[in-house]
């Protein structure tokens, strides 16, 4: 059954954007993640392919990461701290709703690229603020994202570097993957997901009276 997303997360404007930007990572472009922190999210292989990335292209990107800090936390942070680009990977810790919404409408993409999920929720989430994707091609992710997003193993940092810098060089791609992204959000709604319970409760209820009238007879 579909899982349907919060109305506050929508598009913003180019100037709320750009508000977004200049109060979190001092006006730059920025790929961002959006969850709980722990091992099974896959930070230590986000942040190593950012810094691939950035290596690669020079690009002043910045790496916006919004989320409590879960468990199994110490690699991650030494990770974080050895890194050369520490300064330009900036934990934000937990943000209320309204402002991880906003964070994520201002994204160049959200990159999550977990080993597993039973969902995905913040990919969803992205593709009704229409911000481009990069996410696993593991468990549940690929059927969430659809062709809206750019699908990738979560183990290889160099494949997901790349998809960053497909993101960041290459409009065109965004602009597809954002309209591919406004179809594929629609099989999400919680007015979809509404009609298929509905669906089901009306077979259980046609199956529940055929054995009724069978018993009767």
């Amino acid at each position: 059954m579909p899982n349907g997303t919060r109305e506050v997360f929508q598009p913003l404007s180019l100037a709320a954007q750009a508000q977004v930007k200049t109060q979190f990572s001092q006006g730059y472009d920025y790929f961002f993640f959006l969850g709980a922190i722990h091992p099974r999210k896959n930070l230590i292989g986000l942040i190593q392919a950012y810094e691939k990335f950035r290596v690669k292209t020079s690009a002043p990107v910045k790496l916006l990461i919004a989320g409590k800090l879960a468990w199994q936390v110490a690699e991650i942070t030494q990770i974080h701290a050895q890194s050369p680009f520490r300064d330009d990977i900036i934990f934000l810790g937990y943000v209320a709703e309204d402002v991880s919404a906003q964070l994520m409408a201002s994204a160049l993409a959200l990159c999550y690229l977990s080993f597993f999920e039973g969902f995905g929720l913040p990919v969803l989430e992205a593709l009704c603020t229409e911000t481009p994707v990069i996410t696993s091609n593991t468990s549940s992710l690929p059927e969430v994202a659809g062709e809206a997003a750019l699908l990738v193993d979560p183990h290889d940092t160099a494949a997901i570097a790349l998809a960053m810098q497909r993101i960041w060089a290459e409009p065109k791609l965004r602009a597809e993957l954002i309209e591919k992204g406004r179809q594929q959000r629609q099989q999400f709604s919680w007015d979809e997901a509404a009609t298929k319970i509905y669906a089901v409760l009306e077979s259980v209820a046609h199956k529940n009276k055929v054995k009724v009238e069978e018993l009767k007879s």
